[in-house]
């Protein structure tokens, strides 16, 4: 009976070491799988804030554009009834 008791014993010992090895083992891969993701957040907060300048520059070149095309687009009436 002690060698069994002491089988179980050491059976039972051995299953919760390898139990947690693999625990350290997940938390390791879970601390990976975070630094992963707040890299992630990272990288998508800084493109959300430079595809912001890019539509704020895109939106005021537009806009510049557009009045010098009203401004031309004046111009040449006034060049045509100028003519007149």
């Amino acid at each position: 009976m002690i060698c069994s008791r002491q089988a179980l014993r050491m059976q039972a010992f051995k299953d919760a070491k390898d139990a947690a090895e693999k625990a350290r083992a997940d938390l390791g891969l879970a601390k990976d799988a975070k630094a992963a993701l707040d890299e992630a957040q990272t990288i998508l907060a800084n493109a959300k804030a430079q595809a912001e300048q890019i539509i704020k520059a895109a939106s005021a070149k537009a806009i510049d554009a557009e009045e010098r095309a009203n401004v031309a687009e004046e111009r040449k009436k006034q060049l045509f009834a100028d003519l007149r």
